[in-house]
């Protein structure tokens, strides 16, 4: 069994040597492991392959199941008798993409911004606010600070942009304008 750490390369790997079944735990960061397990579902090749959750938060394995009802949720003390029962699927569900998915929710809610966090936005675009959408409630304290108590940083780059160096907002002398606090 092969441990694949880079979620950037497991379905490359996976496509170049097909396993007899992809088993994903669920009981750290189980967004990426669901959204690797639809990946799998939208291939061509693999789209087939047996997938196996093991354990995980009742609320998160029971979401995935609705939407994955074509795989097989375990223990981790019943993986290996799991495992001797994973079987190619025949008809495999494909579930919608992650932008339709989630395609009614404003983009501070795809980005994860919740109520009371401190944004900080640096070298926002003019139309930034429209694009982003409504913010959730603010919190108590609306300012944030440069010196990274943000719970969340937007960070825009344009093409050149060099972080450090003088741009054109910068304030005579060459400094850069403060970070300019969302919420």
């Amino acid at each position: 069994m092969d441990l694949i750490s880079s979620a950037g390369s497991i379905l490359k790997q996976l496509r170049a040597a097909v396993p007899d079944a992809v088993v994903i735990d669920l009981t750290r960061q189980p967004s990426p492991g669901r959204e690797v397990a639809i990946a799998i579902r939208a291939g061509k090749t693999i789209k087939h392959l047996p997938i196996l959750f093991v354990d995980g938060d009742p609320e998160k394995v029971e979401a995935i199941r609705r939407m994955l009802p074509d795989a097989a949720f375990t223990t981790r003390s019943r993986l290996n008798a799991a495992l001797k029962k994973a079987r190619p699927v025949e008809n495999p569900v494909r579930p919608p993409p992650m932008m339709e998915r989630f395609g009614n929710r404003t983009t501070a809610q795809k980005l994860g911004i919740t109520a009371g966090m401190r944004v900080a936005v640096v070298d926002p675009p003019a139309d930034y606010e429209r694009v982003i959408g409504a913010l959730p409630e603010r919190g108590n304290d609306r300012r944030a600070s440069a010196r990274g108590s943000e719970d969340y940083a937007v960070v825009h780059a344009r093409s050149g942009f060099v972080p450090g160096a003088p741009g054109p907002d910068a304030e005579p002398g060459g400094a850069q304008p403060a970070l300019d606090p969302v919420a």
